[in-house]
């Protein structure tokens, strides 16, 4: 017992959970507040009043951070301050945008932009005093902010307003689908650009966690977490809740993020994920159409194919650099077999296969490669003499197989000599 407490103290005093725990109590207290009606969120005084709240809970957490902690060097608590604002600042932006669906998107601009200003300003604060940073890290953070705080709000009030009356709820899915995959595009130099995560960063802390934590103390990659959840929240007040069409892009950002950090903390490269874009490729071409976009059918599954394949091209690099070739490997068999599964027919699929056969006998002549060649001609011909055989391919199509061919000419020479046998009358012919 004495054991399991003296543990317990030491972790404790090892991993200071204060400010977490203060950060959870803080929004589950703005979140009654706002439930029972002392904080109308639906207005724009009421708005304020819970922004206010939390940037007080902000500022007090960076004085801490600025005036206390690392003045005296203590890098661990710093660390968890930074973290924690990092997450707690896209709190108030949850409240602009329902103060934007409420029907003031004046207003929740405004105050979006105010908000992004602040944090502006908070950031060259923090990259002043405690962490540096690059100049396109702080441009691009607050780019990504400004998005949240401003554009969020808008494209809420215009769904919320503008489906069932404008547009249909089905012509609203669209746009929900750039939203998302947009979201995925402006996230991805997280991936691309790391800032110094080694032992020479400010605020490295030896530990399992110290390369995670010195990332997730530069606050920009916890956008990867900020910006889905406040893009999720402004699409479900406008209308409608993501399907998971809508976050395969995201995903693949994601796995390119966390490669990237585990690469920095020294993980090796893992080759398998070349492979990964073309994995949910095949889950886009075999998953049920229901689960995938849902029930309004919106966009159709080659469409949806033909639409994630750039995307998964172009995430090759965040996943494996040096090593795009053997994914685009993956997506182009992918790509190949999709046909196949979206053929409405078996002679469509054998009609593709030719045309892929003669590609590859194409290819096989302009490099030379003998095997290429002697596969696609082998095929070519297999497939061509089995539709030929059945009466589906070029002049013999509509004119059955040739042996229909044979027996409609038996019945023809059995009818002639019948005719010359019966003075020239003509006997019906038997049926086919």
């Amino acid at each position: 017992m004495l054991g399991c407490l003296g543990r317990w103290v030491r972790a404790t005093f090892d991993y200071n959970p204060i400010f977490p725990i203060s950060a959870l109590l803080l929004l589950s207290g703005v979140q009654q507040l706002v439930h029972e009606g002392a904080i109308d969120a639906g207005s724009a005084g009421g708005a304020v009043c819970g922004v206010s709240i939390v940037q007080a809970y902000e500022l007090a957490l960076l004085a801490v951070a600025l005036l206390v902690l690392w003045p005296r060097k203590i890098a661990y608590e710093t660390t968890a301050i930074l973290i924690i604002f990092g997450v707690v600042r896209f709190a108030p932006l949850f409240l602009a945008i329902g103060l934007a669906v409420e029907g003031q998107p004046r207003e929740a601009a405004f105050l979006g932009g105010g908000l992004a200003l602040l944090m502006a300003l908070q950031n060259e604060a923090i990259s002043r005093k405690i962490l540096p940073g690059e100049r396109w890290e702080l441009w691009y953070d607050g780019a990504l902010y400004t998005v949240a705080a401003v554009g969020l709000p808008l494209l809420a009030h215009e769904l919320a307003r503008g489906t069932g009356a404008s547009f249909s709820h089905d012509a609203a899915r669209p746009i929900q689908l750039g939203a998302w995959w947009g979201c995925a595009v402006l996230l991805a130099p997280l991936a691309l650009c790391l800032p110094q995560l080694g032992e020479d960063a400010p605020l490295f802390v030896q530990g399992p966690t110290a390369t995670l934590r010195s990332w997730l103390a530069r606050r920009t990659g916890l956008c990867l977490l900020g910006l889905p959840a406040l893009l999720g929240n402004a699409l479900w007040l406008g209308g409608a809740a993501p399907v998971p069409l809508f976050l395969l892009p995201l995903a693949l950002v994601a796995v390119g993020v966390a490669r990237a950090v585990a690469k920095a903390a020294g993980a090796a490269d893992r080759p398998g994920l070349a492979h990964v874009p073309a994995v949910l490729a095949v889950g886009v071409l075999l998953l049920p159409l229901d689960l995938l976009v849902g029930r309004t059918d919106f966009i159709g599954r080659p469409a949806a194919l033909a639409l994630f394949l750039p995307f998964a091209g172009a995430a090759l690099p965040l996943l494996a650099p040096g090593r795009a070739r053997s994914g685009l490997r993956s997506l182009a068999l992918v790509a190949g077999a999709a046909p196949l599964v979206l053929a409405p027919s078996l002679v469509a699929g054998e009609r593709y296969l030719i045309v892929l056969s003669v590609l590859l006998v194409l290819v096989g002549l302009a490099k030379k490669n003998e095997r290429l060649l002697a596969h696609g001609a082998i095929a070519a011909l297999a497939l061509s003499a089995h539709l030929t055989w059945d009466g589906d391919l070029g002049p013999l199509r509509g004119t059955g197989s040739p042996r229909d061919c044979a027996r409609r000419a038996a019945d023809l020479d059995r009818r002639r000599r019948a005719r010359r046998r019966g003075g020239g009358r003509l006997p019906r012919p038997a049926p086919a």
